[in-house]
């Protein structure tokens, strides 16, 4: 990737280092028969499996303190068990006709029987987290109620009481509803094939049944998107819509995040995902009859028809199957599946002796194996293994901002809402002012501004404290490898390990100072700080350390780097250099109010 602010060459984690994760263990009962009668005219066959898992992987909800909002983890047990039913026979079969036909039914049930993680939040439904108690592929959504009198959506929590969206920020898994699975619980298939003489009709019917479906977002109407789905016009216009509406109003440009997700998560935007489909159909016909040669055994002609019709049982008959990837959220349709007409043409020659030829193959694939499939790094990805990549790591400019890189009308995310915090900052009350609507639809900005009792909804994360503790872990993963890594020169590893420590000692900067007391030398020692976190590991639990312990880590850390740093101005300004650091030091003594201390740094 490439920095967006200095066009830096940077690695981004897409996943921490873990050594406690572990391999899933599966564990699998089967049992089945199958049965002949009639000459084989007659046939059934039953198998029921039963898989037990322990040590699931999955997306836990983590502590944000360790660097990460969520990781891959091994986090849950869950039992997966069903049934695969299937009877075939040939009903017709006369010198002339035969019609063979099958059909197949199949029922999976699953639960997770054990969670190791925290969830039942927004954002960790959100995330896909497992919940103890549900499918694997559950699905959640809002109980709501008619709209109010102003068009805004209304839900209704366990207790029955009814708020508006943002109610949804102190909601509990109690207060969600879990109206069924994203995958079908039945599932099957009806083939048939017809031969008359020389003609073949085949005929394939496909069913998906007992799952459910979200219908496409009509929430997202402020993004630059032609495919705005046609529930967004039976919204609310005006007073007296609530009575005939459930759609709310038009929003455009104001939806908060809070809002966005109850929209797309309404219980009316819940749908059976039941569809049975008539897959293919074709006709040939074997010219085998006509051929007067040696060498073709096989001449046949087949005309096929592709996905040629489907009924579904959602309220507008969209086909389920063609629901976005993302359809857990912010669902859209992608139209129906296309009709495919095809003409095939098959010929075979007279059989040879392939037996050398079919041993070569068998030989080629299994010296074709791969032992080593489980150290294959995936294609795009890298494993820090030099100076140079843990450099990368702190290209980011989420290392200089404290959060992701990029801008919110031209301000820096990372200081964004450490200005907002400031208690000289003032927002015109102006309604055309697309700042002030932007705001306006911010609740935690909102709540910042009008000194609210909170910022952030039991549903939101804190954005200051997840990304700087994000900085954080990767300025420790560096200080961690620093030693171990090889390609580089003394000079290169001390400029790299000296910019993590400065980095570190920012962090805990605007940490301390947002999140614990203002520093009193005579109550520092026992006023609470910040937890201070010194390694990458994202499985310790981290106590809060007081005010005194921070400041004096802080300034460790800007010693150590001010003995390592031997570049006073870096040419980029997201790497601090030793500049940096005495200005830094200089600042923090201020603060401390050790004036001589901080005038030697500053000069």
């Amino acid at each position: 990737a490439r920095d967006l602010f200095a066009g830096l060459p940077c690695l981004v984690i897409s996943n921490p280092e873990n050594p406690a994760l572990s391999w899933e263990k599966v564990y699998t009962t089967n049992f089945g028969f199958d049965l002949n009668m009639f000459r084989n005219r007659l046939s059934f066959s039953a198998d029921f499996y039963n898989r037990e898992t322990k040590d699931a992987l999955g997306m836990s909800v983590m502590d944000p303190t360790t660097g990460w909002i969520s990781v891959k983890k091994n986090v849950a047990s869950l039992i997966n068990r069903g049934v695969d039913l299937s009877i075939g026979g040939t009903p017709v079969q006369t010198k002339e006709w035969t019609w063979n036909t099958t059909l197949t039914l199949s029922y999976n049930y699953n639960k997770v029987t054990k969670v190791s993680t925290s969830g039942g939040t927004l954002s960790a439904m959100q995330e896909r987290n497992p919940l103890e108690g549900k499918p694997v592929d559950y699905l959640y959504a809002f109980r709501t109620t008619k709209l109010d009198s102003e068009g805004n959506v209304q839900i209704v929590n366990a207790a029955g009481e009814v708020g508006n969206a943002d109610a949804a920020n102190a909601y509990t898994l109690a207060d969600y509803l879990f109206p069924g699975r994203t995958s079908p619980k039945y599932f099957g298939a009806w083939s048939n094939n017809l031969t008359f003489k020389d003609f073949t009709l085949d005929w394939l019917f496909t069913y998906k049944l007992g799952h459910k479906m979200l219908m496409p977002a009509f929430s997202n109407v402020y993004i630059n998107s032609p495919d705005i789905y046609k529930t967004y016009d039976q919204r609310w216009r005006e007073s007296g819509d609530e009575e005939t509406t459930w759609v709310p109003r038009s929003t455009y440009g104001k939806n908060s995040g809070i809002t966005i997700a109850v929209y797309e998560h309404m219980d009316r935007q819940i749908e059976s995902a039941n569809v049975i489909r008539l897959k293919s159909v074709g006709l040939s016909y074997d010219f085998h009859r006509l051929l007067h040669t040696n060498w073709l055994s096989e001449l046949k002609l087949k005309f096929s028809i592709e996905n040629v019709w489907f009924t579904a049982s959602n309220r507008d008959g969209l086909d389920p199957d063609r629901m976005s990837s993302n359809s857990l959220r912010n669902a859209c349709y992608l139209g129906d599946q296309p009709t495919y007409y095809t003409f095939t043409l098959n010929l075979r020659r007279r059989e040879i002796d392939m037996k050398k030829i079919y041993y070569t193959l068998i030989m080629a694939c299994i010296l074709c194996s791969c032992n080593d499939f489980v150290d294959i790094v995936p294609k795009g990805n890298t494993i820090p293994s030099t100076v140079d990549d843990l450099a990368k790591m702190m290209n980011n400019g989420s290392m200089a901002t404290g959060g992701d890189a990029f801008e919110i009308f031209g301000i820096t995310a990372g200081t964004f809402y450490l200005e907002v915090y400031s208690d000289d900052y003032v927002l015109s009350e102006n309604p055309e002012s697309a700042l002030y609507q932007a705001y306006l639809a911010n609740t935690s900005i909102m709540n910042t501004l009008k000194w609210g009792d909170y910022i952030y909804g039991l549903a939101q994360s804190d954005y200051n404290w997840d990304n700087m503790y994000h900085s954080n872990y990767i300025a420790n993963y560096v200080l961690d490898n620093i030693d171990k890594v090889e390609e580089g020169t003394a000079y290169r590893r001390d400029e790299v390990k000296g910019q993590a420590l400065v980095h570190r000692a920012m962090n805990y900067f605007l940490l301390v100072n947002l999140y614990g007391k203002q520093y009193k030398a005579v109550t520092a020692e026992t006023d609470l700080g910040v937890p201070l976190v010194l390694e990458a590991d994202i499985n310790k639990q981290y106590p809060r350390a007081t005010v005194a312990e921070v400041y004096t880590q802080m300034l460790g850390d800007l010693d150590e780097a001010i003995g390592l740093l031997k570049t006073e101005v870096p040419k980029f300004n997201n790497q601090p250099g030793l500049a940096t650091a005495y200005a830094l030091r200089a600042r923090y003594r201020l603060w401390m109010q050790n004036y001589d201390e901080a005038y030697d740094d500053a000069v």
